[in-house]
Order: C-alpha cells, then sequence, then structure tokens
C-alpha cells in the first residue's frame, strides 16, 4: 500500500478493518498534520483540507474579535455587574448617555430616564433606541387623542347649537356677560382661558347656568340670557304670533306700518319664521 493511504497511528479501525467514510476523507484530504482524534471529528466534515480548516478558524476568531464577555451568573456581585456593563457600553455616569434633544421633553424628564437608564445598566445604543422609540410612541398617542377630542368638541358644539337654534350666538354673549357678574374678579376665567376651556361646550353649558342665575326680572342690566327656543318651538311662536296679528288685524303691530313697534314686531315675527314657522 502506498505511503500516503498508510492507516495513521492513533485511528481506530473497525474489527472489519474498514474504513469509514470520515475516516477515508481523512486520509485523503491530507489531515495527516492533525491528530485522528480531531481529523475524523464530525467538526471536520465539511472542510476540504488542513487549509479550508484553519481558514474557518481564521474567520471565526476575526468575527468573535476582542475581549469575550462572560456569561452573566445569579451570584455576581455589584463589581462583577459594573465590569459587564462597562464591556457591553454603559457609561461610567448617567450624564454620559448622548441622547437626542425632543421637542416638549424637559431638561428634568430627560435627567430621570438617564438616571433610570444606567440603574439598569442600558448601553449607550440601548438608551438612545428606547428613548427615541419612547418620543415616536408618545408623539402618535397625543396625536390620535387631540384628533379624537378635535372631533368631540365639534359634535358637542354641532348638538349645542342645534339645542340653542337661531339664539345660538346671543346666547354665547348674554351667557359670557352673565358669567362675568358671577365671576367678578376674573379668576375663573382666566383659570378656563389659560388651559383652553372657553370654547368646550360642556363649560359654555355650565356657564349658561351660572349666568342663568341673573335671569330675574331684576337681573343685573345686559346680564339676562335668552332661553333656547328649539325649531318646534319657533315655528309655534311664528304661527301664534301671525294668527294673533290677523285676529287683530286693525291694532296690530305687525301689520300696521304706523304703529311704533311695527318693525319690532315684524323682526320677531321673522326671527321665528326663519327657524321653519310661516
Amino acid at each position: 500500500m502506498p505511503e500516503e493511504n498508510t492507516v495513521p497511528e492513533g485511528l481506530t479501525i473497525a474489527e472489519d478493518g474498514k474504513l469509514t467514510e470520515h475516516q477515508k476523507n481523512f486520509m485523503d484530504k491530507g489531515w495527516r498534520l492533525m491528530s485522528p482524534e480531531y481529523g475524523t471529528h464530525p467538526s471536520t466534515e465539511s472542510h476540504s483540507g488542513l487549509d479550508s480548516f484553519i481558514k474557518s478558524y481564521v474567520h471565526k476568531e476575526k468575527a468573535l474579535g476582542g475581549k469575550k464577555l462572560p456569561m452573566p451568573r445569579k451570584d455576581w456581585k455589584s463589581e462583577d455587574w459594573q465590569e459587564f456593563n462597562e464591556q457591553i457600553g454603559t457609561p461610567k455616569e448617567a450624564k454620559d448617555y448622548g441622547l437626542e434633544a425632543h421637542e416638549g421633553i424637559n431638561e428634568a424628564d430627560m435627567d430621570w430616564y438617564k438616571e433610570m437608564a444606567h440603574k439598569n445598566g442600558l448601553s449607550d445604543r440601548q438608551a438612545k433606541s428606547l428613548w427615541n422609540d419612547m418620543y415616536e410612541r408618545n408623539t402618535n398617542a397625543r396625536k390620535t387623542l387631540t384628533t379624537k377630542q378635535a372631533q368631540e368638541k365639534e359634535t358637542k358644539i354641532s348638538k349645542l347649537k342645534d339645542k340653542w337654534g337661531s339664539d345660538f350666538e346671543a346666547m354665547l354673549t348674554s351667557t359670557n356677560k352673565g358669567f362675568k357678574k358671577w365671576d367678578t374678579d376674573g379668576s375663573v376665567m382666566k383659570v378656563l382661558k389659560d388651559r383652553g376651556l372657553m370654547d368646550e361646550p360642556d363649560i359654555i353649558e355650565l356657564a349658561h347656568k351660572i349666568a342663568s342665575s341673573f335671569n330675574e326680572d331684576n337681573a343685573p342690566g345686559g346680564t339676562k340670557t335668552p332661553r333656547p327656543v328649539t325649531k318646534e318651538q319657533g315655528a309655534a311662536k311664528a304661527k301664534k304670533l301671525m294668527s294673533e296679528a290677523i285676529k287683530n288685524k286693525k291694532d296690530s303691530a305687525l301689520f300696521n306700518k304706523n304703529d311704533p313697534m311695527h318693525e319690532e314686531a315684524v323682526a320677531e315675527y321673522t326671527k321665528y319664521a326663519g327657524m321653519g314657522g310661516s
């Protein structure tokens, strides 16, 4: 048998003297510089020879690179975790995180986040990624909430306009005057304005109820609030005014242009007739 096919010393051969396929590969691929124990190991099957194996090993070493990180253990002490965190990129101090400043986020909130990130051993990269993800999520949530609130406000305003009918603007004006009489120093009005609540339908209705407390005959000047009139009530009122005018045609201010109350009577009828009356 030629020398290159000689079975190396230490290579275990089956009792029948036959070599396994992998043992044959060991003989054929020039693994003689490696001991049979390793040369015939299953992990070498994918390699064509010693050069292929060494090349693979070099590449793996480059990929792993530098100092190897230990696997964290349950019995680690604070100094073990500190060393581990430093290796993964956790800053020595919380203030050293390089976070991006975002609109609407104050310095106190950013400092708190840095403290929490450092306390939990986040690397600078992890802290930045989580910080930006949180900001994006919160921003989207605020936009969704703002849109929803605007839609709800518009719906309530629409219902209030239907409820107050053609007197809506007059109701707003008188309600504002009556509320000011109650809020003598303007402190409540200031709070509502500062918080953007003056145009909230629920606040407007509440203010109207307060202003209506001045609705007696001796109400302070200009604070008497008109009562809301529905379309049905307006139609009924217009019908009644016309009926009375026809009944008392001779003395009716609605038909008598010379009557000093003529214009006022016409305006009143027109107002209610415009709501659906005839």
